[in-house]
């Protein structure tokens, strides 16, 4: 039986395409093994401060496969506290059936043909080409054959997935003409498809299945199509609400006034969802205005560098994942970027704000005069989070204001609450879109990191075939006390940690090891020299020299000085007594590093770089090198079978730091408190 025949005679529910299996069968070995070394995901031990993030990456809808989509309005919109929920629909899988007449199969790419009413799911990475006639992409984003570009697509199991249906142009409406769409789906392997042998969490990032290796007929693709359900698959359909905003904000192209658009609302509504809609609805409706986008959400951010905040301008639209810019520069134009250390705004809101009035600023000098300028905001919308968005709408004043709710009605308590001493010209309350993400929000910070510190620039792919520990890291000279004149990092700085006389500086480097951070090359454009400042603490001979949070961002702020975000490093040690650090970055940033060095080795010393940090967790993956976890776990073992006297080989106990073997107990090892939780006794009587 061919696997056309196979899929026809059950084609939405067990089949080839349907891996079922819940995992692999463990020996008796693999669970000895798991209990030597044991993590529960999505615990406490994985974030603790997780309150303040916005996990709305492209969410999907809720339950139901009919396609189109229509949401009927709320029937009740008044101001109460428990308000008509706005129903979605989820789009899990396909409706349509492969067979030989509308699949064709090529060494590098599938021509897919739909008929009227059908539409796929794509999950993977490809080249979309239209060939014959229109689609739709996500029920919003029309194509045509007659724009011959190709679209490069990744979409991950992180976000929703994209949904290419067939379209009819409302010309071919009138003619009463029908016709069938033809696409092209190319391979484009990126290598975020290995990205599990870094993280294995993360082994269904690209296809979903439960089990990879049952067979698919896209085994041999970069990109599989969803023929049926998969566990927490889902595409991205955007509703007739959100249709309507999108084209009522780009029916005025041909308006020369640029508009200022921010996006508010609370957690998990789809806030960079609308923000990515829109941004393409825009440039597919004029390809020769570029768009501004200013992400300041740093907990969920996609054109900004981990620990960034950014301001973007994007020329082309994009489906699915954003991808990095060395592999943008179709996508984002040009790119301006401040490091601001943490995932909330919470950890340093001062610094938070001159950041967004900075990046604000240089729009308002560069692009105010041509680009449409979107703003993405986090979903701390209570609290002190309120008195944020308060100031940065102040600052902003945008011409149009959109609070993604759960009731339209603006006097709705959580509304005005909301939008009550804000500052902006007109508002739109549109429904959000509630859906949580199948990987919490440390998981999408770790996918994050991962892809910015295994970029290659050279091949324009992301390596995940080697660890970082698997090369020798990066020497770079650091200035201190005895070696004032090392041409490497000058300072470092961590946010929030002004350091007195009673610090200890022999402590720095301890302090300073194994952590991400941003590094900053700063000039000085008049007579001021470095060397003079006393700002910089340079009491021990050997650590590096030190600068206070709040003198860092002085000097930044010194109409004097250029500075400049060069991008991320890790620091894996520090040699105090030959002066250098071991850092692991990215070749792009690493030749950023050394154009800096050289031209102050062909000049006088007149550029510096100076390091700083917020939080800068570098991912466990990176840090448990599986080849000496490996070998600990097998001297374990050893040890426990009583085989370590009789052994063949003599077995290493590795002393690893920062790592606990411990065995937990099965039966009261971990406490998880379940609070207000009040037993029947507990009840007052009245």
């Amino acid at each position: 039986m061919s696997a056309f025949a196979a899929l026809k005679n059950n084609p939405f529910g067990e089949s080839i395409f349907n891996n079922t299996s819940n995992g692999d069968n463990h020996s008796r070995d693999d669970v000895e093994e798991d209990e030597v070394v044991q993590y529960i995901a999505n615990s406490s031990d994985e974030d603790d401060d997780d309150d303040d993030d916005d996990n709305d990456n492209d969410q999907g809808n809720e339950d139901n496969n009919l396609f189109p989509l229509e949401i009927s309005a709320p029937e009740d919109t008044s101001i109460s506290s428990t308000p008509a929920p706005i129903l979605n629909s989820r789009i899990t899988q396909s409706n349509y059936t492969p067979n030989e007449s509308n699949l064709k199969f090529s060494d590098n790419h599938v021509t897919i043909t739909l008929n009227p009413s059908e539409y796929i799911i794509i999950s993977g990475q490809c080249n979309l080409k239209i060939i014959k006639g229109s689609i739709k992409i996500n029920q919003c984003h029309c194509l045509t054959s007659e724009d011959n570009k190709s679209y490069n697509i990744i979409a991950l199991q992180s976000q929703s997935l994209p949904i290419i249906s067939h379209y009819t142009t409302p010309e071919m409406e009138e003619d009463g003409v029908t016709s069938v769409s033809i696409i092209q789906l190319e391979n484009s392997f990126s290598g975020i498809e290995n990205i599990s042998q870094i993280e294995p969490a993360f082994k269904n990032l690209i296809s979903g299945q439960p089990n990879v290796e049952e067979p698919s007929l896209f085994k041999n693709y970069s990109f599989d199509i969803v023929l049926t359900e998969t566990n927490g698959g889902y595409g991205l359909d955007i509703n007739s609400y959100w249709i309507n905003e999108l084209n009522l904000l780009k029916s005025n192209k041909d308006d020369p006034t640029p508009k200022i658009i921010m996006i508010i609302g609370n957690k998990n509504t789809g806030k960079s969802t609308f923000c990515k809609s829109l941004i393409n609805e825009l440039l597919l409706t004029n390809p020769n205005r570029p768009v501004s986008y200013l992400e300041i959400d740093p907990g969920q951010s996609e054109y900004s560098t981990p620990y960034a905040l950014s301001l973007s301008e994007i020329v082309q639209a994009q489906f699915g994942l954003v991808a990095l810019p060395h592999k943008n520069n179709n996508i984002v134009k040009s790119r301006v970027e401040h490091y601001f250390g943490f995932t909330s705004a919470v950890n340093a809101p001062t610094r938070y704000v001159e950041i967004i009035e900075e990046l604000f600023n240089h729009h308002q000098t560069k692009f105010s005069q041509r680009n449409h300028l979107i703003i993405n905001t986090p979903g701390w919308v209570k609290g002190y989070g309120k008195e944020l968005l308060n100031q940065i709408t102040k600052i902003i004043n945008p011409d149009k204001l959109i609070l993604l709710s759960n009731n339209l009605n603006q006097e709705y308590p959580d509304n005005a609450n909301i939008l009550q001493d804000l500052t902006y010209q007109s508002l739109s309350i549109i429904p959000g879109v509630y859906q949580l993400s199948k990987y919490s929000a440390p998981q999408i910070r770790t996918i994050n990191k991962l892809l910015y510190f295994h970029q290659t620039t050279t091949t324009g792919t992301f390596n995940f075939n080697d660890h970082l520990l698997d090369s020798s890291p990066l020497k770079i000279s650091y200035a201190c006390g005895n070696s004032p004149n090392n041409p490497g990092i000058y300072s470092t700085t961590i946010i929030n940690h002004n350091i007195d006389n009673e610090f200890s500086h022999r402590d720095l480097c301890s302090l300073v090891e194994v952590s991400i951070y941003g590094i900053y090359s700063i000039k000085s454009n008049g007579n001021t020299k470095f060397d003079e400042m006393s700002c910089f603490r340079r009491d021990d001979g050997n650590s590096p020299f030190y600068l206070n949070p709040d003198d860092f961002d002085n000097l930044l702020s010194n109409e004097t000085i250029t500075s400049k975000f060069i991008g991320l490093i890790m620091v894996h040690s520090i040699n105090p007594n030959d002066h250098y650090m071991n850092i692991y970055a990215p070749d792009i940033i690493i030749n950023r590093l050394r154009k800096v060095l050289s031209t102050n080795s062909n000049q006088t010393n007149d550029y510096k770089l100076i390091m700083i940090r917020g939080e800068g967790d570098i991912p466990n993956c990176e840090m448990l090198y599986p080849e000496f976890i490996n070998k600990k776990i097998d001297y374990l073992k050893s040890i426990k079978k009583r085989k370590a006297a009789t052994t063949s080989r003599k077995l290493v106990d590795l002393k690893l730091p920062y790592i606990s073997f411990e065995t937990k107990s099965k039966v009261g090892g971990i406490w998880k408190v379940r609070k207000n939780i009040k037993r029947r006794g507990h009840h007052q009587k009245g």
